[in-house]
């Protein structure tokens, strides 16, 4: 999912992959602290068949259920059009069969994800459109000193999601520098968009390589 948001970031609006990212974030938080609130088990080989071994977090919510629909009915709200509703409509529920066929999950942990990420989807796009309405905007310090403070807050009151809140705070800031100082060109030929990504990605994996070495 944070691919995706990346690629929205990188080939078509910088301003839309932030915002999906963050809503994206913002699900993971939530999910993750609703399982550590609910602990409700995952399905047994007693109670199920399973396609698959248990997972070892709590079932409710399903984060992949959540995760596809935080991504699909975004986009369908975001730009309205039959094509992206349609694909809401379909994906969405399969996801969350596919969880069941897979025996990782209860009905209420599908229907409940389902539900939260929609509402979350709902919400974020109501304050972004609200924001965009009514012109508000922040200085460069404002920015960054947003982009640290709220991410450092939630990870304080749930030290468990660092990678999502470090994550939020990297793309805040990051975003904030970015269209003050650099404005990279995001409409260009296909041939330059591929180059884009493929340096992009490889940089990601290279520090991803380098941290994993550093833990």
């Amino acid at each position: 999912m944070a691919f995706i948001a990346v690629i929205l970031y990188w080939c078509l609006d910088p301003l839309l992959g932030l915002r999906f990212l963050l809503v994206l974030l913002l699900s993971g938080y939530l999910n993750t602290g609703l399982k550590d609130f609910f602990h409700t088990p995952r399905p047994t080989i007693e109670q199920v068949w399973l396609a698959t071994p248990p997972d070892g977090s709590y079932a409710f919510p399903s984060g992949h259920t959540q995760n596809a629909a935080v991504l699909w009915s975004y986009l369908a709200g975001h730009y309205r059009r039959w094509p992206s509703i349609a694909a809401a409509i379909v994906v969405i529920p399969l996801v969350a069969l596919s969880r069941l066929y897979l025996g990782a999950h209860w009905p209420a942990d599908v229907v409940g994800a389902i539900a939260i990420g929609i509402g979350l989807v709902w919400l974020a796009l109501t304050l972004y459109r609200t924001w965009d309405r009514r012109s508000f905007s922040l200085p460069l310090w404002g920015q960054l000193a947003l982009g640290v403070a709220v991410p450092l807050i939630l990870f304080i009151v749930y030290p468990k999601t660092s990678q999502v809140t470090g994550a939020a705070a990297g793309m805040i800031t990051g975003y904030a520098l970015e269209r003050r100082y650099v404005r990279f060109p995001v409409h260009v030929a296909l041939w330059k968009q591929v180059v884009k990504v493929a340096i992009g990605l490889a940089v990601l994996v290279a520090l991803q390589m380098l941290l994993e070495d550093y833990n």
